[in-house]
């Protein structure tokens, strides 16, 4: 404690040179450091963005099976999600899918007009539409769109009927929503006819799991990915993941059709990332070398400084090694503040300039290789250091006199 606090005493009265060391390797430190943060945040902010511009089928994917529609769903659901975790391997279970849209969807014949309607359940359908009247809760319950209605006199309350189906209560009417949401995954088209007036009508799961057994029809599923759960260190893992998914030799096997964008715009993002990290690599390079070379020349004037300490140290009968901590305990003292102290005024100058240049919201964290770098950048104060104090530990105390007079 004592002797540390003879180290602090002399740092102080040499206070000029102090800072100066104390500043140039604080700057050093952050340089080193700034360099992996920035092109963390920078690769996340991409991934983002890239997710964000993407249409569903870049960020997600669809699995549908076509057969008799009762269990059909109950089939399909556990499939799929046995070969996308298998394919996620260590990311399955961190939430990186929002929660899976499922539907069944099949056809009823309405020969009065020479056509078909789609009969469909899919989850949360009723919190996606605006409707008059309530939401279908029982089995045999439908809506139906109110330009549907408009064409075929149908009104709330009125059973109507199909061709080997019980009747059906219509308890809403509602009207086509915009189809562009995720929620649909470009399956508003078959709901929601361009050319048509006749819409799908939604019914409970119920309905269409006890219908008509060998009616035909298709069970869907589709996810999204989750972009606020995905960070860059998955991406690569995860677009083999995806690869695989949607080949999987199970799901050919059990008819299951997966389609899929993810892994094109996972490459599109990886090649981004080549483009950023070659300037940051330069200019963090660039601005270390500088700030090494200052962090050189300030070390060795402030050894050079201590010359007479040291001849003083020496006529006390201090030994080589005892000598040699006394000449340098100061500068590594030094940047052994700066280590820490570096760190953490890159990371907070980083924060404010992430903020203005990357995707709003896009963390800020620090990747053990800004732990690294900027412990390497410490380590290369220490050379300057021991060429600094070689030269002034060497140097006879007779002569160190001439140079310091009185």
């Amino acid at each position: 404690m004592i002797r540390l606090a003879a180290v602090v005493r002399g740092m102080l009265q040499r206070g000029g040179t102090t800072v100066m060391i104390l500043a140039v390797a604080l700057v050093a430190t952050a340089a080193a450091a700034a360099g992996p943060i920035y092109y963390q945040a920078a690769r996340t902010s991409i991934l983002r963005d890239t997710l964000a511009s993407s249409g569903f089928t870049g960020r997600g994917y669809e699995a549908n099976e076509t057969g008799a529609v009762p269990g059909l769903l109950a089939q399909l659901v556990p499939a799929v999600h046995r070969q996308l975790d298998h394919g996620l391997g260590s990311l399955a279970g961190r939430g990186l899918f929002a929660p899976p849209v499922e539907a069944v969807e099949t056809v009823l014949t309405y020969p009065q007009y020479q056509t078909s309607i789609p009969l469909v359940w899919r989850s949360g359908v009723c919190a996606q539409l605006r409707i008059r009247g309530r939401c279908p809760a029982a089995r045999g319950q439908v809506l139906v769109s109110r330009r549907t209605a408009a064409l075929t006199g149908w009104h709330l309350g009125q059973r109507v009927r199909f061709a080997g189906w019980p009747a059906f209560t219509i308890t809403g009417l509602y009207g086509p929503p915009a189809q562009g949401r995720d929620y649909w995954f470009g399956r508003g088209s078959i709901y929601f006819s361009a050319v048509s007036p006749i819409d799908a009508l939604f019914t409970p799961r119920a309905t269409l799991e006890h219908g008509p057994p060998q009616q035909q029809g298709t069970a869907v599923m589709d996810e999204v990915l989750n972009a606020s759960r995905l960070t860059g260190g998955e991406v690569s893992q995860l677009a083999s993941a995806m690869t695989a998914f949607s080949t999987s030799v199970g799901l050919q096997n059990d008819q299951v059709l997966v389609t899929t964008g993810i892994p094109a715009t996972l490459q599109a993002v990886q090649a981004s990332w080549r483009s950023v990290e070659i300037p940051v690599v330069l200019i963090t390079a660039q601005l270390l070398a500088v700030c090494l070379l200052l962090l050189f020349l300030s070390v060795t004037d402030a050894i050079d400084a201590r010359g007479h300490e040291v001849s003083l140290a020496k006529l006390r009968g201090r030994g080589g090694w005892r000598t040699i901590v006394f000449g340098m305990s100061e500068p590594v003292l030094l940047l052994a503040v700066a280590l820490p102290a570096g760190i953490l005024a890159g990371r907070a100058g980083l924060a404010a300039l992430c903020h203005v240049l990357l995707r709003p919201g896009t963390p800020v964290l620090l990747p053990p290789l800004a732990w690294a770098t900027a412990l390497l950048a410490t380590a290369g104060g220490v050379p300057a250091v021991v060429l600094a104090a070689r030269r002034t530990l060497r140097r006879p105390v007779v002569d160190e006199w001439r140079r310091s007079g009185r």
